[in-house]
């Protein structure tokens, strides 16, 4: 199971990806116009993406090792 929680501590917005097991996996958030903003890999159960001066609509894509992939969208209002 993966969940995501977004939220904002100063000028910076966060996005923590959290599942029920250990990943291994890409991560890549997009923006409304297709824009890679971030793309990185992360590991363990929890983990916590750095957008600063984030807003708007993102798309959050996890693609797991094993190639299956989930993308959800989230709302970051400054």
């Amino acid at each position: 199971v993966l969940s995501s929680d977004v939220w904002s501590n100063e000028n910076k917005v966060y996005i923590a990806i959290k599942s029920n097991k250990l990943i291994d996996a890409n991560v890549k958030i997009f923006d409304v116009l297709g824009r890679t903003v971030i793309d990185k890999n992360v590991n363990g159960s929890y983990n916590i993406i750095n957008i600063p001066g984030a807003s708007g609509t993102y798309f959050v894509k996890l693609t797991g090792a094993d190639g299956i992939s989930q993308t959800k969208k989230v709302f970051i209002q400054k």
